[in-house]
């Protein structure tokens, strides 16, 4: 069932879509996987449930049933919706989610945010039917990320009927390789089934291939939401490039549901979309020639308002709307804006202000741009050389594509790639200067994972728009041969361990500790109790990576790793620090422990058989605690 009934409900959703649009199936696909979460964050918005955004979502699956039972005398109407329905599109998406099925089939988490809070999130809607950011939530950290593509990894376990991770992982992937059918294969109707095939097959490789260029913090197999959020705006950018009306119905309704999305996909959203918007409107602007008064005066006034309130006002009245939900439960966002002094930036920079961190922020960043490799590959790419080169794609491009796309587009396109480079330069400079803090802030936190989110915009573009033109010419042979070199090159610039991540998961993973210990601790607690994990001579791993597995039960995130140096008195640091806040919990499990420490805090330890895997009820005995062991 977890196989075919998602299937069959995308395939019945994109129908209607299809018919309501009489666009054709591989061209509507996006616009529809958008359309389905986006019904379930509104449901939730509207009526504080997701039950009747993903009822509504159901009903709308139904409706091209209704449709053949009504018009099933009509040959016409059924024929065109035939036509529009089995086009290259949906033989390349039913091709895509085979291969993506098997290729996720046993894969599980493996990096920290999963456990820390991407699938915590997940977790908590499907319990509490609530936005994971509500205080009754379970979430410990980042509720102020937008949701969306929680919200579609959530629906995507509705439709199957349960959790697990591979469904969040495949319905990313699923997603992601979406966004690339319009520009795959909606042209030409007489094809080679095997060729075609191949070619699907060929082109997935060749996405896969060089998004790993970029992949140095292994997050391809991940619910990490950087690369979806790229490959949104690489296809807001194509479709402004490609499309021949981008002031038609579709279009506008295509860019405007993209862009919702977007804003509700991370926080980095907001600039990306003004980007893309700033793009469609000066292409706009040319196209009709706006630029010269007397055509400004023929300017048809009432569609030129319903395209500003489409592109402009809904995605900000959405994007707004997040941030006063979020507002209104308490919760200060990870990265706001008010943290961001542009004003002090002068001073910072020419030293008459700031913290002496911040200086080494500008030290390290400035260089990082320039030296820093930012791709996993033999050929070494940083932030700079990586934007040249896309931008030398693109110029190859517009050379051999000037009979597809106008020249004009290409040089809109890579002024935007130019100036938005730059501006996400910047716009990351001043988040490492003013949020990272004084510790993550001059060792640039994660610059090799952050910094090629725009590159793979400029990626994801220039991919499509490669796509389209293969498609448009219709000659299968050549294309084939055009997409294999790619991958040839791709491969041959490829490290081989990191080809191992294309790797399909079919056996299944062993049993991780942290599912052990997570095993251990709820077989013996309540879903409300609170656990107080003590995790010696640790990180702090084991506090997020138990706590998602044992979900909704809570863990500490501190004290978890007792010091056991430079402390005179340990009975009086004990009770003057932890105390108060081991009373707080239930139960106390033990990770790790070694003799130091039961040395250290005999009077709290006084078990003689505490060892690891044990679990203690924590008991306040007047004003000292004991614990009972419970397993």
């Amino acid at each position: 069932m977890s196989f075919i009934l998602p299937l069959i409900y995308f395939i019945s959703i994109n129908a209607t879509t299809v018919i309501l649009t009489k666009k054709t199936f591989g061209k509507t696909l996006p616009l529809t996987m958008m359309i389905s979460a986006l019904t379930l964050f509104f449901s939730q918005m509207l009526f504080s449930t997701f039950l009747i955004g993903y009822l509504l979502n159901i009903l709308l699956a139904i409706i091209p049933i209704v449709y053949i039972i009504i018009f099933k005398h009509k040959k016409k109407d059924l024929n065109k919706l035939k036509n529009n329905m089995l086009t290259k599109g949906f033989y390349a998406f039913i091709l895509i989610y085979i291969a993506i099925y098997i290729f996720d089939y046993n894969r599980v988490f493996t990096v920290w945010d999963e456990y820390s809070h991407w699938g915590v999130m997940v977790k908590e809607m499907l319990r509490l039917d609530k936005f994971y950011s509500v205080n009754e939530s379970t979430l410990m950290v980042h509720k102020d990320y937008p949701p969306i593509i929680s919200i579609f990894q959530l629906f995507y376990c509705k439709l199957i009927g349960t959790y697990k991770e591979k469904y969040l992982i495949t319905s990313l992937h699923l997603l992601s390789l979406s966004f690339f059918i319009p520009s795959i294969c909606e042209e030409g109707k007489n094809f080679s089934k095997l060729r075609f095939i191949i070619k699907v097959g060929i082109i997935i490789l060749s996405i896969f291939l060089a998004f790993l260029l970029f992949d140095g913090h292994g997050i391809i197999n991940t619910i990490y939401t950087d690369y979806i959020m790229s490959i949104i705006v690489g296809y807001m950018l194509y479709i402004v490039i490609t499309e021949k009306n981008i002031t038609s119905n579709f279009s506008i309704l295509t860019l405007s549901v993209s862009s919702c999305f977007l804003l509700l996909t991370k926080q980095m959203g907001l600039p990306l979309y003004l980007m893309v918007i700033f793009t469609y409107f000066v292409e706009t602007l040319i196209k009709q020639k706006l630029y010269h008064l007397k055509n400004i005066k023929k300017l048809n006034k009432i569609k030129t308002i319903q395209i500003l309130i489409i592109l402009l006002v809904i995605p900000l009245l959405i994007w707004k709307l997040w941030s006063i939900h979020i507002t209104n439960l308490g919760i200060k966002g990870q990265f706001e804006l008010s943290d961001l002094n542009i004003l002090e930036l002068k001073d910072i920079i020419t030293k008459n202000r700031g913290e002496t961190y911040q200086q080494e922020v500008i030290k390290n960043y400035s260089k990082a741009l320039i030296n820093s490799k930012i791709t996993t590959s033999y050929i070494k790419l940083t932030y700079l050389s990586s934007g040249l080169l896309i931008i030398a794609i693109l110029l190859i491009e517009c050379l051999f594509m000037k009979d597809i796309i106008k020249k004009r587009k290409f040089i809109e396109l890579i002024i935007t790639f130019i100036i938005g480079s730059f501006g996400y330069a910047f716009v990351m400079f001043t988040l490492y200067m003013f949020s990272f803090g004084e510790i993550e802030g001059p060792i640039l936190a994660s610059f090799n994972r952050y910094m090629p989110t725009f590159i793979l915009i400029g990626i994801s573009a220039s991919l499509m728009i490669f796509f389209n033109y293969n498609t448009i010419k219709d000659k299968e042979v050549k294309s084939l041969k055009i997409c294999l070199m790619l991958i040839l090159i791709l491969l041959f610039v490829q490290k081989p361990t990191n080809i191992k991540k294309l790797i399909p998961k079919i056996k299944k993973t062993p049993e991780n500790l942290y599912e052990y210990h997570a095993k251990r601790i709820n077989n013996k607690t309540e879903n409300n109790s609170k656990i107080f994990l003590l995790a010696q001579n640790t990180e702090g791993d084991y506090q997020f990576a138990i706590k998602y597995y044992i979900n909704p039960r809570t863990t500490n995130l501190s004290h978890f790793n007792l010091p056991t140096k430079d402390i005179s008195n340990y009975e009086q640091y004990f009770k003057k620090n932890i105390y108060d806040y081991i009373l707080q919990f239930d139960y106390l499990y033990i990770v790790n422990i070694d003799e130091n420490t039961k040395e250290k805090y005999h009077f709290f330890i006084k078990e003689n058989d505490i060892e690891i895997g044990k679990l203690y009820k924590i008991i306040n005995d007047k004003n000292e605690i004991k614990l009972k062991e419970i397993l």
